[in-house]
């Protein structure tokens, strides 16, 4: 993703308890008394910057940047025939190249304007428990001692920013986005209301560099909160509630043909340690069918590793065994599913037991029962019509209601998260949903994500092909920890269930 040039993004951790951490929580404490103290900061409620721009070859043109509290930012950069704007509103992250034309941001693309919208707001001044920050050593930049903190969101997007040793204004940051390593150098910071703002700016990416001179810096203006929403087009208009709840009958309708699909499901857990640094483990791998609508999963690889001869004879017996009493519950006219399907039901949820004791995260648009928990506890808004993998869908914002009690879990989670959601047109169901916690949740932190998206197959019905969850949470007494989930969903085939007396495992349909 081509990240704003005009600001550094920071959402992360302190731990207090090590000397590093300390070490990191005082630069930013220098940092900003350094461009005016907390006080000053605090009263900036939005920030309206402009300049010129002028690239390495000599062509030249202009940007604005916006940002308004709580969470709103934009920018917009053109030069000769080049433009690039993006932004977020509380909901959606959004970009505009010139080239892909304007759409919605999905995963880590979202994450990183969304930490770009954070810390506009902010000024690094964040909570600690949703701002980690470790100090990595000290470097020499162009001709200033330097201290090197590296940072990563709640939602895990890293990034390595310089302060100078003396001043303790913020030299360069440094991050790897979706163009590569992208480098922004600041300078020239001139007092403006009390407060520090750098008056140059050096964009390296791609191999491409521009110079910014900010020549207007403006704090405290009014800003209209649709200055940060998408550019649309003048498209006929569509219907919100129509089409969500044409959505919603077609994911009911679904329901029953998912469940006639099995597939391969493979999860790695990652986590940051306490160097900022992320670390990886593949999980198990399954094969998953259902039963009378209910998965059952079979373990065939854990850790990356296939199990042991033995291992997977008494897994395979164990999931003959729910099968024949299923099959036998069935003939008799019995209700009621039989023995365990395991915890790794993630067709329906990202069910984190192993991980978190017990912690349940619903991902939304993987079952029909989301849906109407979504509808009434979300404001959806910003319709539009955009085109994800060359297809035509339906793109639409979400955000909790105010004033509206939940009742159970699912509703729960639905108040606490924003984001937006693709309805393909022509099947009228949805397709990937880029969603984020705009509060707590219980002891999920603020700013954690959870993405999903589906793929259509044998062009009959749209099944999960990969969800992740980028969590961070408070264990209590200060105490936080971070985990990147990802499940991926493959091999999507029609099964039938045969039983007899020595096999009970789905045959794919052919």
């Amino acid at each position: 993703m081509k990240a704003a040039a005009l600001c550094v993004s920071i959402a992360s951790i302190v731990y207090p308890s090590t000397t590093l951490a300390q070490s990191a929580a005082k630069v930013i404490e220098r940092h900003i008394e350094a461009i005016g103290g907390k006080q000053a900061v605090e009263q900036i409620a939005s920030t309206d910057l402009s300049g010129s721009i002028t690239s390495a070859d000599g062509r030249s043109g202009t940007f604005t940047l916006r940002s308004k509290r709580p969470q709103f930012f934009s920018v917009s950069l053109s030069w000769a025939d080049f433009r690039w704007r993006a932004g977020f509103n509380g909901r959606a992250a959004w970009q505009d190249d010139g080239l892909d034309g304007v759409r919605t941001l999905y995963g880590q693309a979202a994450s990183r304007v969304r930490a770009e919208a954070r810390y506009a707001n902010t000024r690094l001044m964040i909570p600690e428990k949703i701002s980690r920050v470790q100090v990595t050593g000290r470097d020499q930049l162009r001709g200033h001692a330097a201290i090197v903190l590296s940072t990563i969101t709640p939602d895990g997007i890293t990034r390595t920013l310089f302060f100078d040793a003396k001043t303790y204004l913020l030299l360069k940051d440094e991050q790897e986005t979706d163009a590569g390593v992208e480098e922004r150098f600041f300078d020239d910071y001139r007092r403006v209301d009390r407060v520090m703002e750098p008056h140059r700016i050096e964009w390296h990416r791609n191999g491409e560099t521009l110079r910014l001179g900010v020549e207007r810096v403006t704090h405290n203006a009014p800003v209209d909160d649709h200055v940060f929403d998408i550019p649309v087009s003048s498209e006929p208009p569509l219907g919100i509630e129509a089409l969500l709840s044409a959505a919603e009958g077609n994911e009911q309708k679904a329901e029953g043909v998912r469940t006639s699909y099995a597939y391969r499901q493979a999860m790695t857990v990652g986590w940051i340690d306490k160097q900022a640094r992320v670390k990886q483990n593949e999980g198990p791998t399954f094969d998953v069918f259902h039963l009378d609508g209910r998965p059952v999963a079979r373990v065939i690889k854990n850790r990356g590793q296939p199990l042991s001869e033995a291992q997977q004879r008494r897994e395979d017996e164990r999931v003959n065994t729910i099968v024949r009493e299923y099959e036998r519950r069935r003939q008799s006219g019995q209700a009621g599913f039989p023995g365990s399907s395991r915890p790794a039901e993630f067709g329906v949820s990202l069910t984190l037991h192993s991980l978190w004791g017990g912690l349940v995260l619903r991902v939304p648009v993987m079952t029909s029962g989301w849906f109407p928990a979504y509808r009434r506890m979300s404001e959806f808004s910003n319709i539009r019509r955009e085109r994800v993998r060359g297809r035509a869908v339906v793109v639409l914002e979400f955000r909790p209601k105010r004033d509206v009690m939940p009742n159970g879990d699912v509703e729960r989670q639905a108040s606490k998260m924003a984001g937006a959601l693709w309805i393909d047109q022509a099947s009228q169901q949805m397709i990937r949903i880029d969603s984020y916690f705009f509060d707590d949740y219980g002891s999920i932190v603020e700013g954690s994500s959870v993405w999903m998206e589906q793929t259509l197959v044998n062009d009959e019905v749209w099944l999960p092909s990969r969800a992740e969850t980028n969590v961070r949470r408070s264990l209590g007494f200060g105490a936080l920890a971070q985990s990147l989930v990802v499940v991926q969903f493959t091999d999507h085939k029609k099964f039938t269930v045969e039983t007899d007396s020595t096999i009970a495992l789905p045959t794919p349909a052919r």
